[in-house]
This record gives structure tokens, sequence and C-alpha cells, in this order.
């Protein structure tokens, strides 16, 4: 039902925000506004050309969908499909951020999937398993060549080292991992040199190590800023997600409430506490995104609503 919705619903033309030069940054390899998402552009570059339907941002829309039916369904599919994880998944998947992240192209239905995957993987996998150990640090490295925001799951990646460290040679693979990830990362980035770079079309030159780290940098804005024209950040932004994310919250805090007093052992379990933290951590990136709810600003600051819907998702679930 979903996925029909979705794919009913698809838009064929440009539509507003960053999604048009996104989509003309990935589909001619141009050099897209800071940090460059290199790992989104050349998914969505291969995709655009290879599928002959519709037009091209129909068919960048049909992968945003896809992404997104994605990030459901391993939600799902990683729980024990109670009646919580059911309600949880139903939850996001009508919560106004995510349907606008599924139906209009941009980077952030694949950062949700993203997202959920490394924390699928840190909160449903057993501790001795490979996908624990090895594939976290592998996910979280890589993923630096998408959105910067994913900083906020580094407790995550701390907390798997920490329990790697009990054993050398799993501590070694740990570090392998997430070595072999940052490879993949710099050389993603690396190829943004190739990205038509001196086109009037794309934002900036990048061509050259150092023009890369200012680009990943975000040195036009700031790294954590989504404004060059405004100071400092305020609370509008966070008390623009409670706001506007008010009936989620609500929704989640039940569930919270009612698993808590069924299961109060689950307040001492580490990998709660820990991916609790990173979505404290993802509502206080509102308070240096200095960019008012008004507007545009508005729009902006609603994308910025899916990370913290997903970790409260999946700690619902």
């Amino acid at each position: 039902g979903l996925a029909f919705f979705y794919f009913s619903n698809l838009p064929q033309y440009v539509q507003g925000g960053d999604s048009g030069e996104m989509v003309l940054a990935a589909y001619r390899l141009l050099v897209a506004h800071p940090p460059g998402y290199p790992l989104w552009i050349w998914l969505e570059h291969f995709f655009t050309h290879l599928i002959p339907l519709g037009s091209v941002f129909w068919r960048a829309s049909l992968l945003s969908s896809l992404f997104s039916l994605s990030a459901l369904l391993c939600i799902f599919s990683s729980t024990n499909r109670s009646p919580w994880s059911v309600l949880s998944v139903c939850i996001l998947a009508l919560a106004t951020p995510f349907i606008e992240a599924a139906l209009i192209p941009d980077v952030f239905s694949f950062h949700a999937l993203l997202i959920v995957v490394i924390g699928s993987v840190y909160l449903f996998s057993v501790k001795d398993s490979r996908l624990f150990h090895f594939g976290i640090p592998f996910l979280f490295s890589l993923s630096l060549a998408h959105h910067l925001t994913t900083v906020f799951l580094f407790p995550v990646v701390c907390d798997v080292a920490i329990e790697c460290r009990k054993e050398k040679k799993i501590f070694f693979s740990f570090l392998l991992s997430a070595f072999v990830g940052v490879c993949f990362a710099l050389g993603l980035y690396w190829s943004m040199v190739a990205f038509h770079p001196n086109s009037s079309l794309s934002w900036g030159i990048v061509d050259s190590p150092a023009a890369i780290l200012r680009h990943f940098l975000r040195s036009d804005y700031g790294t954590f800023r989504l404004s060059a024209r405004e100071n400092t950040g305020t609370l509008a932004g966070v008390i623009f997600f409670l706001r506007s994310s008010w009936i989620e919250i609500c929704a989640f805090a039940a569930l919270f409430l009612t698993a808590f007093l069924t299961n109060p052992k689950a307040l001492r379990d580490k990998k709660i506490l820990v991916w609790g933290g990173g979505c404290i951590a993802s509502i206080g990136f509102f308070l240096m995104a200095n960019v008012n709810p008004v507007g545009m600003g508005e729009e902006v600051l609603r994308r910025f609503c899916l990370m913290p819907l997903v970790q409260l998702t999946l700690l619902a679930a």
C-alpha cells in the first residue's frame, strides 16, 4: 500500500528546495552544495541513466521512494514484528518529513536508510556477530561521504569499539573495517575532481585536496550551520522540531512509557541508552542549525527532522 502511494505520487517535474540542483548535479556529475554528497551523487547518476522511464526528475524521485521503502522494510524485518514494531514503522511512514523525503529527490531518504541500517545492526544483532563488529564501523565511515550529521552516531561506534577491544583479533578487524570505509569515502570525495568543477552549474571549483576538504567541512556555511547569513543558532529550531513533530513525539512517548512500565530493566540496557543519547544529539543539532523557521527556512528545517524521527522509530521498535 505504501509503495503504491509513493509511486503514484512521484513528481514528473522539478520541485522546490534543493531538489532541482541535486538531481541536475547527479545526472550531469556536477559539484553539489557542501559537503557534496558524492556517495548519493554516484548512486543517483547510475540510476537515472540506467532506467529509461519517465523524466529524469521522476527517476530520481523513484529512487528516493525505493530508499524510503527499504528503510521501513529494514526496520520491520530486523525486529520481532511485534505490534510495537509495526506501530513504530507506521508512525514513521506517515510522518510528513518521511513522506516528503520519499517523494522529492534529495539526500535525506538515503540518509534515513543509512541510519536505519546502522541502527538495526546495532540494536537488533547480537554483540558477537560479524555485522556488529565489522558492519557498523564500515557503514559509519562510508556514510561520511554522504551526510555529516551521521557523526551523531559516533557514540554507537565507540560502544562497538569497546566491545571489540575484549579480543585483539576482533578489534583489529574493527579498525580494518573502519579504515576500508574511510578509504571508500576518501575515494568518493576525490572523484569530485572529475565532477565538471569548472562548470558554471557546479558549486564552486573543487579541483584539489584542499578544495575538497573545504567543501567537506562546509566552509561556505560553517560545518554544522545551514545558512551563511545567520550568525548563531537559536532555540527556534528545537521549538520548530517539537512543534512540527509533536504527534509523532507523543506517539513514541506513549510507546516508550508502556514499554518501560512492562519491562523496567530496559532502562538499564546500554544499547538503548547509547542510541537514545544519539537521538538527543540529533535534536541538539537544531541549536546549531542557525536557520529561522520562516518561509524557506521552515522547509529546510523540516528535512532535518527526519533523522531524529528515524532514531526514535528504531528506539521504539
